[in-house]
Order: structure tokens, then sequence, then C-alpha cells
């Protein structure tokens, strides 16, 4: 009996990996199969099939190049005096737009509700109070006088409301340091409840290799007299640095804070007060065509070191830009929510927690978890889009369905591979998953 030659190991192995291969093969032509199939049935389930799908993108970031942003934010209260207490008319305030429609009061008063000159939202401009949040909430004619917790503002006690304008467009090159960004909305700045106010067009960024830069606007107003208020006058525009900056970080991820210049800046103005040891930690002023519109407006004084007791409230306050509206930036503080107010035990009166609290974006965000590893990587991040099929799916489904020439050119595609899957099984070329074995050893 003539023994049979044993089978080399390599060849075995070869003919078990020929085989695998091709089992291999053969799942991916079915699964391409079923993805055919799957598609136009996405086309079908469109807004009538009430199903949402939720897709999460990832989004690296990457600040090593020139780039445009489309809808930067600025976020600016100027100064704390702004959001005060007012010797007359009850407080300063900001609110969007100018007043009423033209943005005539019709003289210095202080105004009142049934007046209708205030807006807290004109178009992409919102004034907002801190809560805790990003956003902040929105500032309204009634909240105009309170702090975020609800009581009257007093003292160092102030709104924190600051305006926020959506919507800028420009280009920013960190490699370069530079930066352009330009806004289009208006804010109105007003003081003594409406004795004296003035506005704000059309911000524009503006920064220089060197990392300083510039925040300016088309400013107008009407002019009045904080001695005698019965002159009224319209003020003719002109162009002003509302901030003058410094060291402003261009290559930060998602923006910047930057304080602009205060202290230590001499006035425009023959009634700043002499710098002395009592006052340097407060002595400084705006910038120098700021100031002399001021002189106009009857506002003069309160944005510069004037002597009086609100010096410590007139320093310039921190100045956000973020790249994209609503996406706090990295070294951003955002207030703590407001401690709700509380009616006393007399029930006669209200008393407030702390409120306002200045903590940093990362006390407040939500530290990353293992089920999104995606947020502890530095540089990259994740947004969820949530809504039906038909935006997404359905319209590279319905792209599919419709395209004459894509249809034809998948239907040949389908009608080829069928062909070949056939041929490859009639041939033993292929093998269907599950089917026949591996060899044994």
């Amino acid at each position: 009996m003539t023994a049979r030659p044993a089978r080399s190991a390599r060849g075995s192995l070869g003919a078990r990996g020929a085989r695998l291969r091709r089992r291999l093969a053969a799942s991916a032509l079915l699964g391409l199969l079923a993805t055919a199939v799957a598609v136009p049935a996405l086309a079908a389930d469109g807004p009538s099939g009430g199903t949402d799908l939720t897709v999460s993108v990832v989004v690296p970031e990457s600040r090593d190049r020139a780039f445009e942003v489309r809808d930067a934010e600025l976020l600016w209260s100027l100064n704390a005096e702004t959001g005060a207490a007012a010797p007359a008319g009850g407080c300063h305030f900001l609110m969007a737009g100018r007043p009423g429609a033209t943005g005539d009061a019709g003289g210095s008063h202080v105004w009142t509700a049934a007046d209708g000159l205030y807006r807290a939202q004109d178009g992409p401009v919102r004034v907002r109070v801190p809560d805790g949040s990003a956003d902040g909430r929105a500032a309204s004619w009634d909240t105009r006088c309170s702090t975020p917790g609800g009581t009257p503002v007093r003292g160092d006690a102030t709104s924190q409301a600051r305006v926020s304008v959506t919507g800028g467009t420009g280009v920013v090159d960190p490699v370069a340091g530079t930066a352009r960004v330009t806004w289009s909305g208006t804010f109105t700045v007003v003081f003594y409840g409406g004795l004296t106010y003035w506005w704000a067009s059309d911000p524009v960024l503006e920064v220089r290799p060197d990392g300083t830069g510039t925040l300016t606007a088309l400013v107008g107003g009407y002019a009045t007299s904080r001695e005698d208020t019965s002159v009224w006058a319209p003020l003719a525009p002109r162009q002003v640095v509302l901030a003058d900056l410094e060291r402003v970080p261009t290559g930060a991820t998602t923006g910047f804070t930057v304080t602009p210049r205060y202290l230590g800046v001499t006035a425009a103005a023959p009634d700043q007060v002499a710098r002395t040891d009592a006052n340097a930690g407060v002595w400084g002023a705006f910038p120098a065509s700021f100031v002399q519109f001021q002189q106009l407006t009857g506002q003069g004084p309160y944005w510069y070191t004037s002597g009086g007791e609100a010096d410590r409230r007139k320093v310039a306050s921190p100045l956000v830009v973020r790249w994209t509206a609503g996406q706090a930036v990295d070294d951003e503080t955002l207030a703590a929510a407001p401690a709700p107010t509380t009616a006393t035990a007399g029930g006669t009166g209200t008393t407030t927690g702390s409120t306002s609290a200045p903590r940093s974006r990362a006390a407040t965000a939500a530290a990353p978890t293992a089920a999104d590893p995606v947020a502890a990587v530095p540089g990259v991040t994740s947004q969820s889009f949530s809504g039906p099929r038909t935006p997404l799916v359905t319209a590279v489904a319905t792209t599919l369905r419709d395209d004459p020439t894509v249809t034809g050119l998948g239907v040949a595609g389908l009608l080829l591979g069928t062909s070949g899957a056939v041929l490859g099984f009639r041939r033993g070329w292929l093998v269907l998953p599950g089917r026949g074995r591996i060899p044994a050893p």
C-alpha cells in the first residue's frame, strides 16, 4: 500500500489562508449589498418617519495658521460704574441699540418705562446679566438697576451687566500675531437714568504683530451738561478708541480675555486728579479720543480718576473676544450663579448670599468622564447636532436616489458586483460565511 505524501505545513496554511480570504471577501460583498438596500430605506424615512438622529462630530482645533472667524462675539461691561447706582436718576446701565426709534430721547431727563426708550436686544446686540453660564441671562428694564441676585445696586454692588455683540467677521493670524474683526450693531451707555447717554456702533478689533491693539467704534449721542441739563444737541458721529489693548493672545484656541489699559494712563482732561500713593491702585483713564468725546456728553469724569468715591469703579473691565459666539474662552472668568433673594425673618426685607463671585471657566466646566474621552483631549472639541434625519443622512440618500448619473453608476456597480459574486460562488472562489470548514492540520 502506497503511503500518501504528507502535505507540507506551508501548503496547508496557504490553503487555509486562501479560503479565509475568500470568506472575508464574501462577507464584505454581503455588507455592500446590505448597504445598497439600506440607503434607499433611509431616504424613505424622512421627516414623516418621526425619527431623530444624533450625530457627534469631532472637530480638531488648529490655530497654527491664519483662520477666518464668521461669528465672533464681543463681551464687555466697559467698567463697573456702568452698572452702578447713580447720584440721581437711579442707576447707570447698558442697553442695546439706540434709545427709541431715532436715538433722541427728547432731552435730558430720567427715563420711565412708558417712554419706550429701553431695549435689551437689538439685532446681534444683547445685554446679558451673569448667572453662572457662559451666555448669562437677558437683562430687562425691570432688572437694569439690580444686582444679579436681585437686590438694588448700591456702592460697589453693581448690575455686572455686559453688552454682547455677535456676528463678528474677520481674519486672525496667530503666527503673525495679528487680527482684524469687525462687528455690526450698536449699544448705548446710559448714565443718571437717562440724563446723559451716548452710543457706540460697529466695533472693530485690530491687533498688531507686537500684541498691542485697539477696539474702535463710531460713537454718537447728545450733548448736555451736568450743570445745565437744558443743553441738548446732537453730536456729530466720530471714530474713537474705546479700548487700548496689550499682550493680546491671538493664538488662543477659542478667543481671549484682556483688560484694556487704564491704570497709569493720563487723561486728556484738565480735572484728572494727581496721582498719589493713596489712589495709585485706581489712577488712570480711558483712551484720549474717548475721553475727549465724553467731555461733550456730560459723562467726562466717569472715565478717568477725578477724586470722587466712584474712582475705584472707573477702572476698565476685562474685555472678552470669543472666536465663536457662545463658546467661553479658555481664560474667561464666569460669574458664579447668584444666590436667590430670600425673605428675612421679619418678612419686611430681603437678604442674599454671596453673589457673583468670579470663578474660572475650569471651575464651572464638567470634568471629562470615561464615556466622553474626546473631552479629555486638548485641542479637540466635540459637538452634537440633533434633529431629523433629512438634513444629513437623507440628503445623501436622496442624491443617490434622484440624481440620474449617480443612480446609473450605482445600479451598474451593483449589477457588476452581483455578477462577480455569482461567478465567484459557481467557480468556488467564494464561499458564504459559516459554510465549509478549515481543514485540520
